[in-house]
């Protein structure tokens, strides 16, 4: 992988072609750094224009009833940089959610609360090349009056220094290895994913496989049916626990999430669409809501609904505990997308969602000392942020429409905007790839993406063009700053920011019988290995899974190395060993480790 961009908090948008000409003036310049375009005066197609008093200029645009109703501004900037995009407009009849894009791809959503006054929406880092720029609202619900635009400069982002430090401070040592990774690669490469109910061994991966020569370093995976209420109700057995160990011994990241399914005594009569309501019994529409008050049931744990909640989440404990036990590192991304409301976890706001969260949080990690998990949240909604302390990455779920490959930048802001800390933002759920170019160019350093699982991936057992096109899979696939699983280090090694510092070096020396002697050379903290017990120096075989070992008793102040006498530097010690009989063609590729007082490092080995 090639370190091609810092790992700085810069966001932006890919910028397509010039479109067509619009007749609006105002320029952004350095000097004037906001500007404002009425709605009225833009470019319509089927919208209409409305005389309403409460409105800037007594005029406002309307309703987007029909997908074909567009208004598109075009904004003149000065310099090309990065500038919020404020939205005055208001809900008719509730409040919407429509869709922004700039010079023809996709920004985000924006909301319109509904009410009797106008009220602004800012959609942040937006990137608006030199010259002219297009930015045109589009519906998605629709049924909103829109007032006017106001485009501001805004200063570039400042560099963040993201921690390591898990918020569970009993986190295992394969946790803080993967988080470490994750924070070392944040910034510099992209985390290929896919959600795949079997595997390495699902119809998704294979299509991806069959199409791109490669594999996805992460997979995501589901506790749906570990539901308790589907188990005792409707006998589901859930595998997921297996997927998840067969993941981790190829070499992959288990990513969990749960779509948790309510006991039956709680959801409506009937069916949803011919499909049993046990079935969607995540979904809120599914439950009978007077039967079931999340705040009620959230403020009083004597409850036989808490209970029952508890009881619940007791019970994948046990499940997730065989990770554990096995210390296989997850990131666990519970109670997505509560602000959303499709979901009963987020059936009555924030208050009860948060109080769920932390009680989920407390049980897994203080009841059952669950130190395992890394804890993902995408609640899509700053008000739904349980705190730095109950979280260690956050996220966001997108879908874009089909063959938009932007890298949804005003999203990823406001992802890095809901911690008071420096938190990783991935994009924990996508049905469309993004460009990583566009990325690169926008600054927009997800993580890592995660494509959902079915027709998002696979089609009759091929790679799916229905959102993504086949040229675009190969594209991310392929691409150097893509991480796929062959291109993940040994996770279980990868050193954590707290462990002694060392450098390993070989040096080769021919032997008579054909093969070769090799000498290692360690650099090490004095201090460390004056409090180590013993120390044990592997080198690993590439593409053999030979490893051979010796145990170290002296450390070394000066060695002799190429016929001169090398001294460590100050604080620094050398620690020898020499494997012989090793073929030559096992050197290519060769990694070392070395273990102190039991733990195992990660280095990589170098020729002298």
């Amino acid at each position: 992988m090639n370190n091609l961009f810092k790992r700085i908090l810069a966001v932006g948008i890919s910028m397509l072609c010039m479109l067509c000409s619009i007749p609006q003036t105002a320029i952004i310049t350095s000097a004037q750094t906001s500007v404002k375009y009425e709605a009225e005066d833009a470019t319509l197609k089927g919208a209409k224009v409305s005389n309403d008093s409460s409105a800037s200029g007594g005029k406002a645009v309307g309703k987007f009833e029909k997908n074909t109703e567009t208004v598109t501004f075009n904004v003149t900037a000065a310099n090309s940089g990065y500038y919020d995009i404020t939205i005055c407009s208001k809900g008719i009849g509730g409040t919407k959610v429509n869709k922004l894009s700039v010079n023809g791809s996709d920004c985000g959503e924006f909301t319109s609360s509904v009410a009797d006054a106008y009220s602004e929406t800012t959609m942040e880092y937006i990137y608006l090349e030199s010259g002219s720029n297009t930015v045109k609202i589009t519906k998605n619900w629709g049924w909103i009056y829109l007032d006017y635009i106001t485009v501001t400069s805004k200063d570039e982002p400042t560099e963040q220094n993201i921690t390591k430090t898990l918020c569970n401070p009993n986190a295992s040592d394969n946790a803080k290895r993967l988080m470490s990774f994750l924070v070392d690669n944040y910034g510099k490469n992209i985390i290929t994913g896919q959600q795949a109910d079997y595997g390495y061994n699902s119809s998704e991966v294979n299509a991806i496989y069959n199409a791109t020569g490669k594999k996805p370093a992460l997979i995501g995976l589901d506790l749906l049916d570990y539901s308790q209420s589907n188990v005792t109700q409707h006998g589901t057995n859930g595998n997921s626990i297996n997927i998840a160990k067969n993941v981790h011994n190829a070499g992959g990241i288990v990513e969990i999430c749960w779509h948790w399914r309510m006991y039956d005594e709680y959801l409506k009569s009937g069916d949803d669409n011919g499909n049993p309501r046990w079935w969607g019994a995540f979904y809120t529409n599914n439950i009978d809501l007077s039967k079931f008050d999340l705040s009620a049931i959230m403020n009083n744990p004597n409850s036989t609904t808490y209970k029952q909640l508890v009881s619940d989440i007791d019970y994948v404990a046990d499940k997730l505990k065989e990770l554990d036990n096995l210390d296989i590192p997850v990131l666990f991304r519970p109670l997505h997308e509560a602000s959303g409301g499709w979901f009963w976890w987020g059936s009555d706001g924030p208050e009860p969602y948060l109080k769920l969260w932390r009680l989920m949080y407390d049980r897994l990690t203080n009841y059952h000392g669950l130190n395992n998990l890394i804890w993902v949240w995408n609640g899509q909604d700053a008000a739904w942020y349980p705190g730095d302390d109950y979280c260690d990455i956050t996220g966001i779920d997108i879908y874009n429409s089909a063959y938009q490959y932007s890298p949804m930048s005003s999203d990823y802001a406001n992802c890095v905007n809901y911690s008071n800390a420096a938190k990783m933002v991935a994009m924990t759920e996508n049905g469309v790839l993004f460009d990583i170019d566009k990325a690169k160019q926008a600054n927009t350093l997800w993580s890592w993406f995660m494509v959902w699982s079915g027709n998002f991936a696979v089609n009759n057992n091929s790679i799916s063009t229905q959102y993504t096109e086949a040229t675009m899979w190969t594209k991310v696939y392929q691409h150097e700053n893509a991480i796929t699983l062959d291109e993940l280090p040994d996770l279980t090694i990868y050193p954590i920011d707290d462990e002694p510092t060392a450098t390993m070096k070989y040096q080769l020396k021919p032997e008579d019988n054909g093969t070769t002697g090799v000498r290692f050379i360690l650099i090490a903290d004095e201090q460390v290995v004056r409090d180590a017990d013993s120390a044990t120096l592997y080198a690993t075989l590439a593409d053999y899974g030979d490893t051979a070992s010796m145990t170290i008793t002296r450390a070394y102040r000066s060695i002799i190395a190429g016929g001169k006498t090398v001294t460590a530097d100050e604080g620094k010690v050398f620690l020898l060993g020499k494997f012989v009989g090793i073929p030559d063609d096992m050197l290519d590729g060769m990694t070392g480790h070395f273990t102190l007082n039991g733990k195992t490092y990660n280095r990589t080995i170098k020729m002298s």
